[in-house]
């Protein structure tokens, strides 16, 4: 009978240690690794290719589509759930949450693969966002 409840004391014990260290690691914030490439992308001003599907979409699709790059500095105009916008191009992010911590009118770099035009919108897929400065929100106002 000592031996039955020492064995349910210890289990009891164990259980409390794993729900507290659950529950501990469950409250963490994730953390994304920023990448790390054998061939670092090539760096492309979301200006020039702009102007590029703009000049010659053909051209621009055989030169850019399927290629991942590195946009510096790009200024976020919308941020939604399943993307960010810049002027016309909508950055898709490689992993849910990913977008949690930018609002609008951020900068950030993005190192992303270009995708195709929908609905005159250029789709950066696959994209990891660096944040370089966060944007400026509204001082409070009381009423």
């Amino acid at each position: 009978m000592l031996f039955d409840k020492r064995i349910a004391g210890m289990l009891f014990l164990f259980t409390c240690h794993i729900f507290i260290i659950a529950s501990i690691s469950a409250c963490t914030e994730a953390i994304y690794p920023l990448p790390v490439f054998q061939d670092p992308p090539e760096i492309v001003h979301l200006e020039q290719m702009l102007a590029d599907f703009n000049v010659n979409p053909i051209d621009a699709k055989n030169k850019y589509q399927s290629k991942t790059y590195l946009f510096p500095g790009v200024k976020a105009d919308i941020v939604m759930r399943s993307f960010l916008q810049s002027e016309s191009v909508r950055f898709r992010p490689k992993e849910m949450y990913r977008l949690d911590n930018i609002s609008a009118g951020s900068v950030v770099d993005i190192i992303g693969t270009v995708g195709i035009v929908i609905d005159n919108y250029l789709y950066i897929d696959k994209c990891i966002y660096i944040v370089i400065q966060e944007a400026q929100l509204p001082t409070f106002r009381s009423y």
